[in-house]
């Protein structure tokens, strides 16, 4: 999926106040005619299915990570956007970079469905023994089948070490 043109740095510098430090937009002037919004508020509101931040202009909506990195560089990022420490509404310049698809995976912490606590871990019944596994572009890599959870966590995470360059330790929830 193409991702939306993001407006001219010039047009979001007209409307909006970025600082770097903090990550907080705040509108310069009124967005257009017949809001409530006064200038010197803060931009965006905190979507309900992700937690990022979203900000109007001129009627579309756009993700403030990449309005924030675009005012920092001056132009778009040329695929996405991750957030090291995995706040996705904290929008610090020092807490955003460029990765791929696969690199901004890499940087995923346990999921709320993860039974095992674990990444990469699973219990398979059948065989009453963890297996540990992960994904490297888009492939699966078998890591081995483990009598302990610990074990194949280790595996896990050794794997991850090695194969992970992006972000080769797990960020924790």
């Amino acid at each position: 999926m193409a991702k939306k043109p993001l407006p001219t740095p010039e047009r979001v510098r007209q409307l909006l106040s970025f600082d770097p430090e903090t990550g907080i937009f705040t509108w310069r002037e009124k967005p257009c005619r017949g809001w409530k919004k006064a200038a010197d508020m803060t931009a965006g509101t905190l979507t309900v299915n992700g937690g990022y931040i979203r900000i109007i202009i001129d009627r579309r909506g756009y993700m403030a990570h990449r309005l924030a990195w675009l005012m920092a560089h001056g132009n778009e990022p040329l695929d996405q956007i991750d957030h090291i420490n995995g706040n996705k509404s904290d929008n610090r310049i020092a807490n955003l970079r460029e990765a791929t698809g696969s690199e901004n995976q890499q940087n995923r912490c346990v999921s709320k469905n993860n039974r095992s606590g674990s990444m990469g871990v699973s219990f398979n019944r059948r065989k009453s023994m963890w297996k540990a596994q992960i994904k490297v572009k888009g492939k699966i890599h078998h890591l081995g089948w483990h009598d302990a959870i610990a074990s194949a966590s280790d595996a896990y995470l050794s794997a991850k070490a090695a194969l992970h360059k992006f972000c080769p330790e797990p960020r924790k929830p």
